[in-house]
């Protein structure tokens, strides 16, 4: 029984810990920062922008893996619950694509695809028939793709 309420007590202080990281307005800003960085660069069309972006995008997911693994939240899954509802908070994400955050550093994703197959679709996704479910700014492009009933694919420049 002791064992059992130890764990209990591990788990509630590790999500009180969660909590408070990510209440950090560095951590919330770095997570703003990052979305407008991959918004930047699905809309790029310049070679040399794009490349500079990407690696400002890398700094950027290093400076959050870093950060997470200093705290030692870097593989919790508390803390990525925590991240899908506060970016869901400041509105960097919408809750039809929050299952696609799988991982505290990635980018979120700007937009998802909903496709519904009709009987002549014979399970083939033809882009032009899908519903766009739009959660990014104007004039950005779809950074993820997702599919029900077919596997999640990303557009060539990501």
């Amino acid at each position: 029984m002791t064992e059992e309420r130890k764990r209990k007590e591990e788990l509630e202080k590790r999500k009180s810990r969660v909590k408070e990281v990510f209440e950090s307005p560095w951590l919330r800003n770095t997570e703003k920062e990052l979305k407008d960085c991959v918004e930047a660069l699905q809309s790029s069309t310049d070679p040399d922008t794009t490349a500079l972006v990407d690696a400002l995008r890398e700094v950027i997911q290093d400076k959050l893996a870093n950060h997470h693994r200093t705290l030692g939240t870097l593989r919790c899954q508390e803390a990525l619950n925590e991240r899908k509802r506060v970016c869901w908070a400041l509105e960097l994400l919408s809750k039809e694509d929050e299952y696609l955050a799988a991982s505290l550093t990635e980018p979120l994703p700007l937009a998802s695809v909903i496709h519904t197959f009709g009987e002549e679709d014979e399970g083939i996704f033809h882009p032009q028939n899908a519903i766009v479910r739009s959660t990014p700014r104007r004039g950005t492009v779809l950074s993820s793709i997702t599919v029900r009933g077919l596997k999640r694919h990303r557009s060539p420049t990501t």
